[in-house]
């Protein structure tokens, strides 16, 4: 391993820790569990990790290492997803499409974590299919729910999550297609580059005023508003009128 991917795991380590203080501080740890969890877990894992190259074992031993944490970094990926689509659902019904996505991607993430637990065949690594294909399942689970409750009443700290989450799997996906085209130090330290800039944006971006709702209204939304919000103060205002006249509320028909 190069003194530049080093320094970069460190680097990152420090940024992960810097985030989780970050969430604790203004109280948003337990409002986005699945974010504080997911740092936990690759926090733990990195440490393990950076133990086991230090211990000066060898590549197998980093081998056999990397491949037991695998079910760990598959599941801890699947509670940030979860997370992230009840951080963007969780004021309104998510209805029968809502049910299905949730299931069919709770599935597969159970699929996937009980199969880095096994030796499906002699020579095959399961750990190796699903770091190159579970990460692609979550991008695809975001954005599908991102696109079909983007207009929801939603939290603006909730949308930064679910849009920061967005680039991190999809730079997840692309650095593991480049390390295949390209596997070069600059490659590798690129794809963990883009994922503590993630890290960092979470950070700047989560903070306790975005607890308040952002909905989104395009301008004939926010004009039929304004409408209705005129009628009903002409209305209030008419009745007042009329009960300072002692005429009944009915007065105001026609």
């Amino acid at each position: 391993m190069t003194p530049l991917i080093l320094a970069i795991w460190y680097t990152s380590i420090g940024v992960r820790l810097l985030l989780m203080a970050a969430l604790v501080r203004r109280r948003l740890a337990l409002r986005y569990p699945g974010l504080s969890a997911f740092l936990l877990i690759s926090l733990a894992v990195s440490g393990y990790m950076l133990a086991v190259w230090a211990s000066g074992r060898g590549m197998r031993a980093y081998c056999f290492a990397w491949t037991s944490v695998q079910p760990f970094e598959v599941a801890s990926n699947a509670i940030l997803a979860l997370d992230a689509f009840w951080a963007m659902t969780k004021f309104r019904n998510t209805g029968s499409f809502g049910l299905a996505l949730v299931t069919v991607f709770a599935g597969l993430s159970a699929l996937a974590v009980w199969s880095t637990t096994r030796v499906i065949l002699p020579g095959f690594n399961p750990a190796m299919l699903a770091d190159r294909y579970y990460t692609a399942i979550c991008l695809g689970f975001l954005l599908l729910s991102f696109l079909f409750w983007r207009s929801s009443p939603m939290r603006a700290n909730a949308r930064w999550y679910v849009r920061i989450l967005i680039v991190y799997f999809a730079g997840d996906v692309l650095g593991f297609n480049l390390l295949l085209v390209a596997n070069t130090p600059a490659a590798r330290a690129a794809n963990m580059l883009l994922s503590m800039v993630c890290y960092a944006l979470w950070a700047i971006k989560m903070v306790p005023a975005g607890e308040a709702f952002t909905p989104l209204m395009n301008a004939e939304e926010r004009e039929r508003l304004f409408i209705e919000a005129e009628e009903m103060a002409g209305m209030l205002g008419g009745l007042r009128k009329h009960a300072r006249k002692g005429q009944p509320p009915s007065a105001l028909d026609g």
